[in-house]
């Protein structure tokens, strides 16, 4: 039998029960909503223009994981957020060679779980085991680069064309008017080690003072200091050649006849950004889940034709079959005679600062 006390609990304490759950489930299901949401989302921070969004998209339609990617504009940047935070709220970040070094010596980066990744034998040998992590314990070459020249035969009525050399952007003896050169000085400053002294290495304060004369002196030949546009402004004539990425001359050169791209004969500078897992994720599985679809060969070919990058599965037949391509990066066969030297940073932060401003200032 009920009791009246009980009768009373149910006719006056259900009701406040009842809205006080209501109430508290009101203001407090967003969060619960938001911290689900999260443990089936993954937190990505890369270069612009790496990974199209709707690839995104599709991996979340395939697996239920949602993707939230922001980019950053400089390696520093992606630095500087992940000390800030201590890795927390990054997932999957995509540095560049000398940045890897940087993250591993400060104990940033986890190590990988290579069982779970099904596509590290499609990656060309050219680019693993490379100084900055030996052996890929942190790093999966995620896509890369060299610089070239490309050139406008239209300012070289004669024919006589701007020696595929590095000296036809550092020695005035050489040197064409109206170059576009790329927006790096950090970048530009390793190129020019490469070129003078026949190797990257670290340099003494001497030298940095004469590579900054260097710059200044180059200045007045230099049309604009770009890193996407130079493209365009060959193809526009603003620029009778620039210094460039083959990644963003070779549509052009398939379409404009005006337009040649030739690689410097002193050897090339390979450049190559990385996919690493900051060590406070603790999303591991679905990172790897990410990864393998990233490198899957119908995502790497619409990312590929739609977005510019060059794959390290250099073999894909998407790439291999390319002759524009296949003409310029024969380099990449370990057989090659064309020397090869992954880039390595020359330059202190403070140095980049003072030489921009010495070169902007001038």
């Amino acid at each position: 039998m009920v009791t009246l006390f009980e009768r009373l609990v149910w006719r006056y304490c259900a009701p406040l029960v009842f809205w006080t759950a209501l109430i508290f489930g009101f203001l407090y299901l967003p969060l619960v909503k938001d911290y689900y949401k999260q443990s089936d989302s993954l937190n990505i921070f890369i270069w612009s223009g790496v990974i199209d969004p709707k690839v995104l998209q599709q991996f979340e339609q395939e697996t239920g994981i949602h993707v939230n990617m922001s980019c950053y504009d400089g390696n520093d940047e992606l630095f500087a957020k992940l000390q800030a935070t201590q890795g927390y709220g990054y997932d999957l970040v995509m540095p560049s060679d000398f940045m890897v070094d940087h993250l591993i010596k400060n104990k940033m980066v986890q190590p990988l779980d290579k069982s779970k990744l099904t596509f590290l034998d499609a990656i060309h040998s050219r680019f693993k085991n490379l100084w900055y992590d030996e052996g890929n314990v942190y790093s999966i070459p995620a896509e890369w680069y060299v610089l070239g020249f490309g050139i406008n035969k239209d300012f070289f009525k004669d024919g006589v064309l701007p020696e595929a050399s590095w000296r036809s952007v550092f020695d005035p003896m050489h040197m064409p008017y109206y170059q576009g050169l790329i927006n790096d000085i950090r970048e530009l400053a390793t190129i020019l080690v490469f070129y003078k002294y026949g190797e990257i290495r670290p340099i003494t304060a001497e030298e940095v003072e004469e590579i900054k004369k260097i710059f200044v002196k180059q200045k007045k030949y230099v049309e604009a200091y770009t890193d996407f546009r130079g493209n365009n402004l060959l193809a526009s004539g603003n620029c009778s050649m620039v210094t460039i990425s083959f990644v963003l001359m070779w549509k052009l050169l398939e379409r404009d006849d005006r337009l040649v791209f030739t690689l410097p004969k002193e050897g090339v500078v390979l450049n190559m950004e990385n996919y690493v897992i900051p060590k406070a994720c603790k999303k591991t599985e679905k990172v790897y889940k990410l990864l393998n679809f990233l490198f899957r060969y119908d995502i790497q070919k619409y990312n590929f034709e739609n977005v510019v990058s060059f794959s390290t599965c250099v073999e894909h037949d998407f790439l291999k079959n390319n002759k524009v391509i296949c003409s310029m990066t024969t380099f990449l066969e370990l057989e090659s005679s064309i020397p090869v030297t992954v880039f390595q940073d020359v330059l202190t932060d403070e140095q980049v600062n003072e030489m921009w401003t010495a070169v902007k200032g001038s």
